[in-house]
């Protein structure tokens, strides 16, 4: 089981539905915020039918049959991540969009709440400066589809704790994710910068 036994996903675009049900293999409630409502109608309807897909290739066992039961939507950002030990943001590439969010969750959670960005390309740092706790601020990029690809990039800034990082890293590995260790805060991180090199060299 997940270290993280209640999570938040922010944003119902392509990859907030996936990594909802990647968490969904450890954690025990998984609440997927979204403020328009039929945007979060959507994402509901799209978490059914990647549960569907893995439960027709026969990759769910007995203890994750349940996948559904831990989903469940929510339209307020404050009660999306009341009590979650990891909230991660999956909203749109858009540098402002997430310094903003960010300002919110942080305001918002625990202090003892980890915030991650699924961000691809933005360094971690530019959402980690409007956090009155940077040490709590990570990266977690997941490798599209979410809900099927091992790989996740799990990302240090200068200004992250050990202990985040640590939790984090060990709490994918708990949901059988192939977590990579970057180490160095730069855009693209790993996995997009080699594709991009590959593609231009092709």
């Amino acid at each position: 089981m997940s270290e993280f036994s209640k999570c938040a996903v922010i944003g119902t675009g392509l990859m907030g539905p996936q990594i909802a049900v990647a968490l969904a293999f450890g954690a025990e409630r998984i609440r997927i915020y979204d403020s328009d409502s039929a945007a979060l109608e959507n994402a509901m309807l799209i978490v059914q039918s990647y549960v569907a897909e893995l439960a027709e290739h026969d990759l769910l066992d007995t203890a994750t049959k349940n996948i559904l039961r831990k989903i469940e939507p929510a339209s307020d950002l404050k009660h999306a991540i009341r009590d979650a030990e990891f909230v991660i943001e999956a909203i749109y590439e858009n540098v402002d969009a997430k310094r903003e969010i960010f300002g919110h969750l942080d305001s918002l959670s625990d202090p003892r709440t980890i915030l991650a960005s699924n961000t691809s390309s933005i360094p971690i740092r530019h959402m980690a400066k409007v956090c009155k706790r940077p040490n709590r601020v990570i990266g977690t990029h997941f490798a599209l589809p979410a809900h099927i690809l091992p790989l996740v990039e799990v990302i240090r800034h200068p200004s992250i704790s050990d202990d985040c990082f640590n939790r984090t890293f060990d709490a994918l590995v708990a949901i059988n994710k192939v977590p990579i260790r970057v180490n160095v805060d730069t855009p693209g991180f790993v996995a997009n910068r080699l594709q991009h090199s590959l593609t231009r060299q092709a």
